[in-house]
């Protein structure tokens, strides 16, 4: 009884690995962005560039502020 079960489990493992052999590859969908997406994302980056970062001058005191900092962290 037992090694009519082993023999079963094995042709259905086999049965399972030649359907998905004979299947091909897996292959996702292309996903593209819809043109609201787009947009919005055009819309963050402009606003990001624009607004978020504080324009700083790189004088040579900022450049003292930098390396005084970097040397500290060194520590």
């Amino acid at each position: 009884m037992k090694r009519r079960l082993v023999w079963l489990v094995l042709v259905a493992v086999a049965a399972a690995q030649w359907a998905v052999a004979e299947a091909g590859p897996f292959r996702a969908p292309d996903l593209k962005p819809q043109k609201q997406e787009a947009q919005a994302g055009h819309v963050a980056a402009e606003l990001l560039q624009r607004y978020h970062y504080k324009k700083v001058p790189l004088d040579d005191a900022m450049s003292e502020k930098i390396f005084d900092t970097y040397l500290k962290s060194l520590d």
